[in-house]
């Protein structure tokens, strides 16, 4: 199927490119950031707790139990990072 083909029944076909060119130009919320606080951070912060939780334990609870509360603190203050960036993102609103 050509372009010719598939811009037949359109009735934006004269004017396309204006369409798309409004769309690239229109204002929003930039989402680098959002995306940012919602995916990175929380794995950085897991790994950051994770390390010395796990270090810290294993000499006195075994490497099994330190690595158990090492991903459950980590996951603790992963789901902390998550609530609070909910909360700042509902503040700036």
């Amino acid at each position: 199927m050509t372009d010719a083909e598939r811009c037949d029944g359109c009735v934006h076909r004269h004017t396309c490119s204006e369409v798309y060119e409004r769309l690239g130009h229109r204002g929003g919320p930039n989402v680098a950031m959002t995306s940012v606080v919602a995916f990175v951070l929380p794995i950085a912060v897991f790994i950051m707790v994770l390390g010395p939780v796990e270090s810290l334990l294993s000499d006195s609870w075994g490497s099994t139990a330190a690595t158990l509360a090492g991903v459950g603190a980590g996951l603790l203050a992963g789901a902390v990072c998550v609530v609070v960036g909910r909360r700042i993102r509902r503040i700036k609103k």
